[in-house]
């Protein structure tokens, strides 16, 4: 399966300015090359980050290089949030994680297709990107979809 690597971050920029990061935990699934690491950095979240590839985000702290679904999570709470550009096959583990520790607060990317699961579990689209927003350049449409987080 060939990644795609999110580069377009104004949109993630402009919703996390709303969300009142400072001080907070974020848990973050599928760091990639960090770049919506760097914007939940940069509004003051403090990143737990999980990536599968070890040649990835090297240049980031507090990044575990594991497969999330294998190691111990007991340490998250409803407490934190999840900020996440995941690999979309892991959706569906990710939203029982999020019930599992009663984290509401929660902005997940998906695709058309995974869409109305994210609906289902309380998430409203916030905006679209297109593939062009990649690198290397995806196909169709990725919705950013958000639940949660006090205005």
């Amino acid at each position: 399966m060939e990644q795609h690597f999110l580069r377009q971050t104004d949109g993630f920029d402009a919703l996390l300015s709303q969300c009142q990061l400072v001080g907070r935990s974020v848990l973050e699934i599928g760091v990639g090359e960090g770049d919506l690491t760097q914007v939940i950095l940069r509004h003051g979240g403090q990143v737990k980050g999980y990536e599968l590839d070890t040649s990835l985000g090297r240049h980031l702290s507090d990044i575990v290089y594991a497969d999330i679904t294998k190691v111990p999570l007991g340490f998250l709470s409803k407490d934190w949030a999840c900020i996440s550009a995941p690999p979309y096959s892991l959706l569906p583990w990710i939203l029982d994680l999020l019930d599992r520790y009663e984290m509401h607060d929660a902005i997940l990317m998906t695709s058309a297709k995974k869409q109305p699961l994210l609906e289902a579990r309380g998430f409203k689209t916030v905006f679209a990107l297109t593939g062009e927003d990649f690198y290397p350049p995806a196909e169709g449409l990725h919705y950013v979809m958000q639940r949660g987080f006090k205005k």
